[in-house]
């Protein structure tokens, strides 16, 4: 008998070892379930819960309570809620305030609104989350700096009959930065860019025997980070090259307000005009209403061609025209000019369109010993002039331009209605693909084919093979020639 009674309190050790070790206190009558007792202390009424050991509180009943003159609500506890250790007791801080309430907005640069809370006379309003957050801009980082006014406790004297209250908050800004990288071959050059602003590569790229053409994409003014790649290739020219112009209208059929193809439609509708545009086989494309967005989402530069030419242009948007040019040779000093005759001149026809919107891009194509001229433009018009004075002045000028030059390819949309507006080209020695007799605009109502405006025209080379290619992707359809430079 005392060998089994010293049997089992050697076998009660542990198990008292381990009671102990869990925080409880073992005596011979009871043990330690685990469980502490918390108890929840609000306005003398006291609800006591058990609680495993380790873990955290949390109060479960009414934080608010009316009765027929008073609110009360529980603004605080007597100390942090912890995790169970031992038996506790928590003591509730309750408010008392009145029972008008009132509406209290919030006015935050990070809120699409403003952030209304109803609290009760002689209640403190709390601000929402998160209200002191920076506010981000593309180009500024706001950081909260205080509210307009001291937040108090609405009261009748205070509210002075109003039935609600506005806090805004009030920041202060600094600049910000994107880092941009542009990789030059095997080197990367990082740049700090304000935001908004056109980021610059700090070195001119380069490489052996090769001419540099651009950018991967399109340098954008900084609201990301972005990282752009040179792209470089040979300055061998062939001397028979095809080049193409095409009013693309916007994606939308001549609808100024850039492109109206839904995020949804973008696998189709960019594969359709992929098919068109490379039907043309052009190693030059001149573009005209062209607009940077194929869809709300998606950049046409990307969404037009399956592998984007190495050379890409666009000019600027303004109403109508916008200018773009994609080039597989490689075309050199690619510039943007506005027409000298066409700026402040009142457009009779239209109170929104100006001429002044209308511009031409220049580039230049070495050709073996010899620079071929480019200008691919996109011509105001005033179809309530008789005759159109304002077509005629820029096309005018133009042949002014380059009066003097040897070899000159011009493309575009000439919005010339009469075929006697391209009389001064014959004139000046220009050969012309469309002599308006090919209909290129789509512009009746029947969809019918009605003005001869789209055309290339060239001095000092031989242009051959033009012909219209036929599409309902737009209000105008491309016309496509052959371009050859005879040499001795």
């Amino acid at each position: 008998m005392k060998k089994m009674k010293r049997l089992l309190s050697l076998l009660l050790v542990p198990v008292l070892l381990l009671l102990a070790s869990c925080g409880g206190t073992v005596d011979a009558t009871t043990a330690f379930d685990g469980t502490y007792a918390i108890t929840f202390s609000v306005s003398g009424n006291e609800t006591t819960v058990r609680v495993p050991a380790g873990e955290t509180p949390v109060y479960t009943g009414e934080t608010s309570w009316e009765t027929s003159e008073h609110y009360y609500k529980i603004t605080g506890w007597d100390k942090e809620f912890v995790p169970a250790t031992e038996n506790a007791t928590y003591t509730a801080t309750v408010g008392e305030y009145g029972l008008t309430v009132y509406e209290i907005r919030f006015s935050l640069k990070t809120a699409s609104d403003l952030i209304r809370v109803s609290v009760h006379e002689g209640e403190t309003p709390t601000p929402p989350d998160g209200y002191d957050a920076p506010f981000y801009t593309d180009d500024k980082i706001g950081n909260f700096s205080g509210w307009d006014k001291e937040i108090v406790p609405p009261t009748a004297e205070n509210m002075n009959g109003k039935s609600f209250v506005v806090y805004t908050a009030r920041y202060t800004y600094a600049p910000r930065y994107y880092d941009i990288t542009f990789v030059v071959e095997d080197t990367e050059y990082k740049v700090q860019t304000a935001g908004k602003t056109l980021p610059e590569c700090p070195v001119t790229p380069e490489k052996d025997g090769m001419l540099f053409v651009g950018w991967d994409k399109e340098i954008a003014p900084a609201t990301s980070d972005a990282v752009y790649t040179a792209i470089f290739m040979s300055a061998d020219c062939p001397t028979t090259f095809t080049v193409a112009s095409w009013n693309i209208g916007h994606y939308a059929n001549g609808n100024a307000n850039n492109t109206r193809i839904a995020d949804s439609d973008y696998e189709t509708k960019s594969q359709e005009y992929r098919d068109y545009i490379e039907g043309l086989d052009a190693d030059i494309l001149c573009v005209n209403e062209y607009s940077r967005l194929f869809t709300p989402s998606n950049p046409a530069e990307t969404a037009l061609f399956a592998e984007r030419p190495p050379i890409y242009f666009a000019g600027e948007q303004r109403h109508f025209s916008c200018n773009a040019v994609f080039s597989n040779l490689p075309l050199r000093n690619i510039t943007v000019h506005n027409f000298e005759c066409n700026q402040g001149v009142e457009l009779l026809y239209s109170s929104t369109n100006k001429a002044e919107y209308y511009y031409y891009i220049t580039a230049e194509l070495v050709v073996g010993t010899e620079t071929v001229h480019f200008v691919f433009t996109h011509l105001a018009f005033d179809e309530d002039r008789s005759p159109d004075t304002v077509c005629q002045a820029q096309i005018a000028e133009l042949i002014d331009l380059y009066r003097d030059v040897d070899h000159v390819v011009m493309m575009g949309d000439w919005n010339a209605y009469h075929k006697f507006y391209f009389d001064p080209f014959a004139d000046a020695g220009y050969s012309l693909g469309n002599y308006g007799e090919i209909l290129t605009c789509t512009g009746s109502a029947t969809g019918g084919l009605e003005w001869a405006v789209d055309d290339i025209i060239v001095k000092g080379l031989t242009i051959s093979n033009f012909r219209a290619v036929n599409t309902s992707l737009s209000d105008h359809i491309a016309v496509v020639a052959t371009i050859s430079l005879v040499t001795p």
